[in-house]
Parts: structure tokens; sequence; C-alpha cells
């Protein structure tokens, strides 16, 4: 969730960035894990016309639905944990989270039943590419030192993009041997910054040189790591002790 055109949202902890859930009330349940949101394919950015599956994990039983939201907003209740966008629009482009409530005959919906466990997942970004020929796809997930890191140089409705070569803050940063995938195998914070690609692709009876529109990508430190734990505790604090209205904090 941490990257969207003409935006840098990152992987940081904002002390301003809260969720505010007034419908929400502590209680025994608040001590279950909170919802993991995943996307298939695992890209921050689509083009128009493609299709993608968010799926909310869970450690808890079946018998539970899954309330969507978009934009801090519900916008659909189901009672499978996945969701799939099969033509994404304009639209679809957002944030996501999803949250658990149990399930049954007499389920009332996200108003009448305290969710198990807090609200929500870390919001998930999705971005959808409308007038692009070629985009560079990134992960929609944050990543830290160590980690690999994947990035796909991707022309419109899948074309064949050939001469395929990758920027990073305006220098060539592309390897002796690449295909339409840059892999780092271990990312360093000296790998962050802003990248874009460049490939020909074939528009009409012409090979045609297009760039992509530029990304950014911020890599983790072992410091973003040694904070993150506090800042959590803290807000879980909030959460358990100061019961309704309750403020939860997410990273973004």
């Amino acid at each position: 969730p941490w990257v969207r055109h003409g935006a840098d949202l990152l992987l940081y902890a904002e002390v301003g960035s809260v969720l505010f859930s007034p419908s929400l009330s502590a209680g025994p349940s608040a001590t279950a894990q909170k919802s993991t949101l995943t996307l298939d394919p695992p890209w921050s950015i689509v083009f128009k016309g493609e299709s993608v599956t968010l799926t909310c994990s869970t450690s808890h039983p079946p018998g539970r639905r899954f309330t969507w939201y978009r934009n801090n907003k519900v916008f659909r209740s189901t009672e499978i944990n996945s969701l799939k966008i099969k033509y994404a629009q304009e639209n679809d482009a957002g944030r996501y989270q999803c949250q658990i409530f149990p399930g049954g005959p007499n389920w009332l919906g996200p108003l009448g039943m305290d969710p198990v466990g807090p609200c929500c997942n870390s919001p998930l970004a999705l971005d959808v590419s409308l007038s692009d020929w070629l985009i560079l796809q990134v992960p929609y997930y944050g990543v830290f030192e160590g980690d690999p890191l994947c990035l796909r140089c991707y022309g419109w409705k899948g074309a064949r993009v050939s001469r395929i070569r990758y920027y990073r803050d305006g220098a060539d940063v592309t390897p002796s041997h690449v295909n339409s995938e840059l892999s780092i195998k271990q990312a360093r914070t000296r790998d962050s910054g802003k990248y874009h690609c460049t490939g020909s692709m074939k528009t009409g009876i012409m090979l045609t040189k297009v760039n992509s529109p530029t990304v950014s990508i911020s890599v983790q430190g072992e410091e973003f790591l040694y904070y993150l734990p506090h800042f959590v505790s803290l807000m879980l604090l909030l959460d358990y002790e100061l019961g309704s209205p309750i403020l939860y904090a997410y990273i973004s």
C-alpha cells in the first residue's frame, strides 16, 4: 500500500492517520488477531478492464461474514473471504480494508454486531491506469531491507514490450540480462527512489518508444522495525482500555 500515481503512499507510521469507528466497542473479541488483506495478482496498479482478487485472511473458524471498505466507506458484504473485481474501472481505485463479523441467519450487518477482532487491516492501495500504454507494476505490500523486490514493466493488454530499460531517479539501473521484470534479491534502503521504465511497443505498424509513469518506492530499514512495535502497542492499548468510541491506527 505504498505506491500510487501522483502521490507517495509510503509505508510509514503516522500518528495523525487514524480510522474512527464510532459504532464499535471493545470487548473479549478485541484481543483477536486482525485480518490480513492480500491482492492477486500482487501489483498495486493494473490496467482498466483487468481483473484482481482481494482476499481477507483470518485465523478464525468458518461461519463469518466479511465487510469490505473502500476509502473508509462500507461498499460490500460477503460470506466468503475473497472479493473479485472482474473488470477494473476508474472507481475501483482506492484504499481497501476488510473486517470480519459473526455470520449466521441473524446477521444484522456491520452496524448491528460487534466485529470479530479489531478493525481493520492496514489499507491496501489499488490504482487503475486508464490511458497509459505502459506501466511499471510494483508490489502492493511494503518492502523491508533484505526482502526481495520485483518490478514489472507491463504493456497495455499484455502487449509485447521490447528493449526494456529501468530507471531510478533518472539513472539507468537496467541489469545486463533483463526481461519484463527487474528482480532485486535483497532490497536495501539505497534502492528507494522514483522508478520508471521504457520500452518499445508496436502501435499500428510502427515500433514506438514508450515511457511508463513514475512510481515511488521506499525500502524500510531496521529503524522502522524497531519503532513499529512500540507504535502499534500504544494504539492497541487505547483500543483495549478506552472502550467506545475507538480510534484505530494504521500504517500508510
